[in-house]
């Protein structure tokens, strides 16, 4: 499976004291995604996934950044067991040294013989993302210097499902807990009497 992907983004920011006219600047994102799956046995899957991301804009001297994914998986797969553990290798580089990330990820799905339709959900992994250009240049609020997130995440749940001919009820409950380092978060605040910006 071969996918490909162009977005064009263009920022406009008000005039101000030093400017007469607005301003307007542009970034262009194009992402490439290239994956493989392939069963070795009733019970076992393998995969990868090769994704490729290039951001170019003219907001700061023609900035860009890249980012390249590698991820392989496997799957198990059994009567009451499905489990999928992988792992990433991630780089990405913008105009300070690249950075290289490995990310490891496991998540079980368990169905209880004894209770038809009940399942038992967890699953864990380390978590990257870098900032985009809005993050770092939107204008206000944004910030050039922002690092990237790192940290883990880890979720568990639970899924109870009843059917019939006419009908079906499902019930979902889940409990997530994560730690992150230099989380990118956008706060609310009043730019006048009732504008609101970020």
């Amino acid at each position: 499976l071969l996918s490909h992907a162009v977005e064009s983004l263009d920022y406009l920011t008000d005039a101000n004291q030093n400017q007469e006219t607005n301003q307007r600047s542009s970034s262009r994102s194009t992402r490439v995604l290239t994956s493989a799956k392939r069963a070795i046995s009733d019970s076992w899957l393998l995969g990868t996934e090769l994704s490729f991301g290039f951001d170019q804009s003219n907001i700061k001297s023609a900035e860009h950044q890249g980012l390249i994914q590698a991820d392989a998986f496997a799957g198990l797969e059994r009567k009451h067991v499905q489990s999928t553990v992988g792992i990433a290798l991630t780089r990405w580089s913008a105009t300070k040294l690249p950075e290289v990330h490995l990310l490891p990820r496991v998540e079980i799905r368990v169905v209880p013989t004894r209770f038809d339709g009940f399942a038992i959900r967890m699953s864990g992994g380390q978590i990257f993302r870098p900032p985009t250009f809005a993050d770092r240049y939107w204008v206000p609020g944004g910030n050039p210097d922002l690092l990237s997130e790192t940290g883990w995440a880890a979720d568990a749940g639970i899924q109870i499902l009843r059917s019939s001919e006419k009908n079906s009820l499902e019930f979902t409950a889940s409990l997530f807990s994560s730690t992150l380092y230099n989380k990118i978060v956008w706060f609310p605040s009043f730019g006048g009497s009732s504008v609101q910006i970020w």
